[in-house]
């Protein structure tokens, strides 16, 4: 047989397991949740408003509180008279596709080419049914983050070629990246990938450090200039529809300096995973005017529904530091700050103002100035981060948590009606849902779960396994480097893939220690696809040599 006859066969099998996955996963329900205003309910109820052509539709505490991304896409993929989840899947293999075919030079031949692709598009987590058969953005991040892997590895590839070459490959990545920090707020995590990744394109065979600059400049430029127009364009829509001009108000100065400086306050005893307790916050309110207006509905009806109240008294109105955030934007809009995004603005920024200006004059006892959302490191929170540890990343490490099933929606029927009209999909069954599917589908959509619930403990099997051979592979080729010196490409693509994706873990990690516990699939769904691309590279560095010059870039 042909070299083109075997690579039309490894491309036809290609297909056909795609194909495959498509059939099988359109047998999951979607896992409607009428009241989760914050998230699901949320995404869709932007979208509607995309859709009717009102941007994101009235202001309040929440329009701006997460990225538009997935609305966007949520109302592009409605347009296109498609099912979310199939538009979903189609993307995720897409993108798949796109970085097989980028780190196509070095893989040996088309059947390892096939591997590899089945490898990524068989990720567990890309057909769990628990949490990510729910309507969150954890679907749309992990196929943005492969795109932006798979955009960048080509133009390492061609980073010796022209402009025309390059380009396309830059733009797309940046564009990607661009989307992609539309659509989660902690999208910091992947920058430090990025940036390694745009480093390679000065690894060139030949010419001075100042000939590769004039080659790798302009991509990168054109990589930047890609990722900041969709930024911007939502910030100039922001501006115009709600008087500011930011991608979402959790990363806007002002907001971020308020949480700070109530955070830095000492009052009281420090409690676990609290970041402002309700001793801090009687603090607040005697030092800040602005702040005190909102005492009213923290020790009230906002304080009531965010507190815990299993491990605290209730009458303290204690909140996890993960919710405080949303209590702080109720109360401020229950206290009339929110005619406006502009408004809300300004109106942290007098929080912030005040709480530091009593503290700056002694009035108001606090730590080290603070920034962001980063909780003060509290003595408990060093032990909890031994224990904690090796549970979590086992937890990731293992594909724990996977299910094909998914449990089902909760609401009556005008509750899920925005979920049934925009997704297009099948609904997961609900007590107060009159819908009941058609008998013989029910049927065979229960054997296609089932099917999907063997190939997930089948993948979760062979990953684990998988990735214990790839960490310990990737540890001896890095000695192998240090010790002569130069590393191929894909050795450094499976360092930035593990460096990605272990910070991601990192990332929750702390979160999970100080705010709350966030241990389940949809929190590592992003970091999962580049645990599988890191493999994957490893397999491609054994090939092509680790400590050896990249000869067929």
């Amino acid at each position: 047989m042909s070299q083109l006859s075997r690579s039309r066969l490894w491309v036809a099998a290609a297909l056909l397991l795609t194909a495959a996955k498509l059939w099988l996963a359109a047998a999951l329900p979607v896992r409607a949740i009428g009241g989760a205003i914050h998230d699901d309910a949320l995404f869709l109820r932007l979208a509607e408003h995309i859709l009717q052509g009102r941007w994101l539709g009235p202001y309040d505490q929440i329009t701006l509180a997460k990225g538009p991304a997935f609305s966007i896409w949520i109302a592009l993929v409605f347009q296109a008279g498609l099912p979310l989840f199939l538009a979903q899947q189609l993307a995720y293999a897409g993108a798949c596709a796109l970085v097989i075919l980028a780190l196509r030079p070095w893989l040996a031949g088309p059947g390892a080419a096939f591997g590899s692709y089945a490898i990524l598009l068989l990720n567990p987590m890309s057909f769990d049914g628990n949490s990510l058969a729910r309507i969150l953005r954890q679907p749309l991040y992990a196929t943005l983050a492969l795109v932006v892997f798979a955009a960048l590895i080509s133009l390492y590839h061609q980073r010796a070629a022209g402009w025309r070459r390059q380009f396309p490959r830059a733009g797309l990545g940046g564009l990607a990246f661009g989307c992609f920090w539309l659509t989660r707020e902690e999208s910091i995590w992947l920058v430090p990938g990025v940036l390694l990744l745009l480093a390679a394109l000065w690894q060139a065979p030949a010419g001075s450090w100042i000939a590769r600059s004039r080659r790798a400049l302009p991509s990168v430029v054109c990589f930047g200039v890609a990722a900041a127009v969709p930024v911007l364009a939502v910030c100039a829509l922001n501006l115009r529809h709600y008087g500011w001009f930011g991608t979402v108000e959790f990363r806007a100065p002002a907001f971020q300096a308020a949480y700070a400086a109530l955070t830095r306050i000492q009052a009281g005893p420090e409690l676990p995973q609290i970041a402002v307790s309700r001793q801090m916050r009687e603090a607040a309110y005697a030092a800040s005017p602005a702040f005190a207006e909102l005492r009213p509905f923290f020790e009230g009806p906002v304080g009531d529904h965010w507190s815990e109240k299993e491990r605290f008294p209730a009458a303290d109105r204690q909140i996890y530091g993960g919710w405080f955030m949303w209590a702080l934007r109720d109360a401020v809009a229950a206290a009339g700050h929110t005619p406006s995004a502009g408004a809300a603005i300004a109106y942290y920024q007098r929080i912030a103002d005040e709480l530091n200006a009593a503290i700056a004059q002694g009035r108001l006892a606090a730590t080290r100035e603070g920034g962001g959302f980063l909780p003060r490191w509290q003595p408990g929170y060093t032990a909890r981060l031994r224990t904690e540890t090796l549970p979590y990343v086992r937890y990731f490490f293992r594909f724990d948590g996977f299910t094909a099933y998914a449990p089902n929606s909760e609401g009556d029927y005008a509750e899920l009606k925005i979920f049934r009209d925009l997704t297009r999909g099948r609904m997961g069954q609900a007590p107060r849902y009159p819908d009941r599917p058609v008998a013989a589908q029910a049927h065979l959509d229960a054997w296609k779960i089932s099917v999907l619930a063997r190939a997930g403990q089948i993948m979760t099997s062979v990953l684990t396994v998988l990735g214990v051979a790839s960490q310990v592979l990737f540890l001896g080729l890095v000695v192998q480097w240090l010790r002569r010196g130069r590393a191929g490409y894909p050795l450094w693509l499976a360092a930035v893939a593990w460096l990605s994706s272990a910070g991601y873990v990192a990332l929750n990690l702390l979160v999970h220690v100080t705010s709350f516990d966030n241990l389940n699939p949809s929190v590592f769904a992003a970091a999962y696809p580049l645990h599988c691309l890191f493999i994957v590279a490893v397999a491609a560095a054994l090939r092509s040599g680790a400590a050896t010059p990249d000869a067929r870039a």
